[in-house]
């Protein structure tokens, strides 16, 4: 690509939707502070306390939820992007009124709300939630028709596809706050930052490009002109229709995200017994550096692994930055479009603790699948319910929900409900099925599977 990307637009602080000029500074409250507690007053971020990081409904009150996953690689998101600050002051790029620290603030903020999308129960509710609409819209199937005639084959993909990147867009950007406004009016730096797949499902693009930020898509059809109004606002490369470069500081969003879970996964895992002191150690002594020296930790296993921890961290979080530094300008240019960690030297001892340890001795531990399982079940009925109602009643008219249900329900969306005002179509009723289910808890859409189908279980 011919064109670069200019850290004087990368860092806009311009609000989406706001539609008014920049305002002052606060002398004391950047606008990326005021991203940063926006987010974290938002109750889609409230609801992450009980949503599924790793094991689904935990009975240890220690291991971590998706809230204190997203606090966790906040904070190193803001360590990286600190680090990057100053080297962008050093190199003379950061723009004047801007100070090194607000990096920081700006990566906070997008890591923040980078899970804010995940629907109950994890990747496996998308499963269920995908696997749902792809089983509706086949030709054997009883709604295939309605669905198939109400949708376009982009809308459609949305939903057969469903990605939580594209639904937590959704939610800052349009459903929260100001709706269909702007959402949370975040700044579009701190958005940008947030887009880890600046892409549509469907944009024709994607075929051709090759890069890791088109391996999924981060926002649906619906919020296509306000994926259009971030990158272009915020000056990141056009790929083609629907398909845009990253803005730089996703990569670091990126980063932080996989240290912290390549790291706190394992801790995790020791606490519930999926892995031996012996494996968890060795692990994280190999991304601290080698060779550190326990005796300051004192006895313990868990004291061992609590120290070893923080070195691994510190020592990933430099690492990353310097391959950020390093490829900075093929960063700017969209040359490069990899996970910065696959680029350091401890490319290898975090693929042994994510791939060799985590991926088969904890993800796929008889306990977290058990429960997975539980979650199939209830997502699953609940989608049952509410997207079939809502299709078969664009479908023949017949009402959407038996009102005992949705006296169950006082928040579910007036569109599930059959009251569609007049021109709005079935995406748009199905989106507003999947805004409900996604944003569920684990704990609400089991409660709520339970009262709806009478069981005990």
């Amino acid at each position: 690509m011919s064109e670069v990307m200019r850290w004087d637009r990368l860092l806009s602080e311009a609000r989406l939707g706001d539609g008014k000029p920049v305002r002052p500074r606060l002398p004391n409250r950047s606008p990326f502070m005021v991203d940063y507690d926006r987010i974290v007053f938002s109750a889609p971020f409230r609801r992450l306390q009980d949503k599924t990081q790793v094991h689904p409904l935990p009975q240890s009150d220690y291991v971590r939820r998706r809230l204190t996953h997203s606090l966790e690689v906040s904070c190193i998101g803001r360590s990286l992007g600190i680090e990057i600050g100053y080297f962008l002051k050093e190199k003379g790029l950061l723009p004047g009124h801007i100070p090194p620290e607000d990096l920081g603030f700006i990566v906070a903020a997008s890591c923040l709300a980078h899970d804010i999308g995940n629907p109950p129960f994890g990747h496996a509710g998308e499963e269920v939630i995908g696997g749902w609409f792809a089983q509706a819209s086949a030709p054997d199937h009883p709604l295939s028709v309605p669905l198939n005639r109400g949708l376009t084959r982009e809308q459609l993909a949305d939903f057969v596809d469903f990605e939580g990147n594209a639904q937590g867009f959704r939610i800052v950007a349009r459903r929260q706050m100001y709706q269909d406004e702007g959402g949370l009016r975040l700044t579009l730096a701190t958005l940008g930052a947030g887009l880890k797949y600046p892409c549509l499902q469907a944009s024709p693009a994607r075929a051709d490009h090759k890069g890791k930020s088109s391996r999924k898509y981060g926002a649906f059809q619906a919020e296509a002109h306000w994926l259009d109004e971030v990158a272009l606002g915020s000056g990141m490369l056009k790929r083609g229709d629907g398909l845009y470069a990253r803005h730089p500081l996703s990569f670091l969003m990126e980063a932080a995200d996989d240290i912290a879970y390549a790291v706190v996964d394992l801790e995790d895992g020791l606490k519930l017994d999926y892995l031996s002191a012996a494996d968890v150690i060795s692990a994280l002594d190999r991304l601290a550096g080698g060779g550190l020296d326990l005796s300051r930790a004192g006895r313990d296993d868990f004291r061992k692994v609590e120290y070893l921890r923080a070195r691994a961290i510190g020592n990933l979080v430099e690492a990353a930055a310097r391959v950020f530094r390093e490829r900075h300008l093929d960063v700017l240019a969209g040359d490069f479009d990899d996970a910065l960690i696959a680029h350091t030297p401890l490319a290898e001892a975090h693929d042994h603790a994510t791939k060799t340890l985590a991926l088969p001795r904890i993800f796929r531990s008889k306990a977290v699948i058990r429960m997975e399982i539980k979650g199939f079940q209830a997502v699953g009925d609940l989608m049952d319910r509410f997207a079939g109602a809502a299709i078969r009643a664009h479908g023949d008219g017949v009402s959407a929900l038996d009102a005992r249900h949705w006296r169950l329900v006082p928040d579910l969306p007036e569109l599930v409900k059959g009251k569609a005002p007049d021109g709005a179509g079935l995406y748009d009723t199905l989106l507003a099925v999947t805004d409900f289910v996604s944003g569920m808890t684990d704990g609400y859409a089991l409660k709520l599977h339970r009262e709806l189908t009478g069981s005990g279980g």
